[in-house]
């Protein structure tokens, strides 16, 4: 006798399997009711059982039991109305698809079976006259990451072509990159990139690259394309003095980008004749002999205008021309200047002022003379910044 037999109604309960329990029963009765409820209701406690082979048929006494089914078998489930309602089956296909077939021409969840697909699971439940079933399905684990796959502390997973995939940990230090299709482990870009302490990392063309450390006093200046190191901008510098002891010109070239001021400074200047010492400005071009707008003046005499160079002082032979012609940059590549000079051998002071504008950047000056004297004394040397 199963529990599902028991009533609700307490005074309807007058046997149990057949033996009689009213008080008009013998005593021995009631031992042996006791010891049958007992049996009953173990009976009704969810049991585990295996079933590896089909068909096989449910019948009332499985009520709450679990079947595992490890193979693809059919379960033919007893009449609805023997199994009486409130008969419970719970089946799980663990190796197989489960057919579940009520009897006769009886339904589950209205329809003649019930299919579980290997993996998932269903409560079977009897309502008298039929079935009914809340089943599940198995889980999709196909998103996850199954941890077999994992076999090292710091492994990590990743997508692959077509399945997930273990990256072995890397060493200490590396960092995680990302190659054309996979991630790799790889060294620290910026230990690796930076060699010396000082370096610095910018981008390059392509690829990051290191900038070696300056000297000290440099500073960071952006070029074309790329920062460099170099002296500050509003530093001043003064050039290497040449001796104008010979020769016709005497020239600065290889001036840096960039420059606001210039200082030329003579120091006993002589020619060997009577010309006129001159200063000329140049650029990539080369010296430019025209477009000055320049006067110097002897403070004794005449002003002598000219514009093809600045004239700094001359006229007498010997003279050894000592003073200063500073030029400041206006805009753009328009250059003004002012300046003097003092002819120690005449007693004389040459003044001038004036313009020149430039067709490209300056880099170079020059120190010559009128016509073909040479020089045959003193020094000479600029300062710009």
């Amino acid at each position: 006798m199963s529990v599902l037999d028991y009533s609700t109604t307490a005074s309807s309960n007058t046997s149990l399997s057949g033996i009689g329990i009213q008080g008009s029963n013998k005593v021995s009765n009631f031992d042996n009711a006791l010891r049958q409820f007992m049996a009953d209701i173990a009976a009704g406690i969810t049991r585990s059982v295996t079933k590896s082979s089909g068909p096989v048929t449910a019948v009332q006494a499985d009520h709450m039991q679990l079947w595992r089914c490890t193979a693809t078998l059919t379960i033919n489930l007893t009449a609805a109305s023997t199994l009486t309602s409130g008969w419970q089956l719970i089946v799980f296909a663990n190796g197989g698809t489960v057919t579940i077939d009520p009897n006769a021409s009886e339904t589950i969840n209205g329809a003649a079976t019930l299919t579980v697909a290997n993996g998932s699971y269903a409560i079977v439940i009897c309502d008298g006259t039929g079935f009914y079933a809340l089943a599940a399905a198995a889980p999709d684990l196909s998103g996850y990451v199954p941890f077999s796959l994992l076999t090292t502390r710091g492994d990590l997973p990743y997508r692959g072509a077509s399945t997930w995939q273990r990256l072995a940990k890397g060493t200490a230090g590396q960092v995680l990159t990302m190659g054309a299709d996979d991630p790799t482990w790889s060294a620290d870009l910026l230990s690796s990139t930076l060699t010396t302490r000082g370096d610095i990392i910018y981008r390059g063309a392509s690829a990051p690259q290191r900038l070696a450390k300056g000297t000290a006093g440099q500073v960071l200046t952006m070029g074309a394309d790329d920062p460099a190191w170099g002296p500050p901008p509003s530093a001043a510098t003064l050039g290497t003095a040449q001796a104008s002891t010979s020769g016709t010109a005497i020239d600065f070239t290889g001036l840096p980008a960039g420059l606001n001021s210039i200082d030329v400074m003579l120091d006993g200047v002589s020619l060997s004749g009577t010309d006129f010492i001159l200063i000329q400005l140049g650029d990539a071009g080369g010296i430019e002999t025209t477009g000055y707008t320049a006067t110097a003046r002897n403070v004794a005499g005449a002003a002598a205008v000219s514009s093809t160079e600045i004239r700094v002082s001359g006229g007498v032979s010997t003279l050894l021309a000592s003073g200063l012609v500073s030029f400041r940059r206006q805009s753009g590549n328009v250059w003004v200047f002012m300046g003097s000079t003092l002819t120690q051998s005449a007693d004389s002071l040459y003044c001038y002022v004036g313009r020149k504008e430039l067709s490209d950047t300056l880099d170079r000056i020059r120190v010559t003379r009128s016509g073909s004297n040479t020089f045959d004394a003193g020094s000479i040397n600029i300062y710009y910044a």
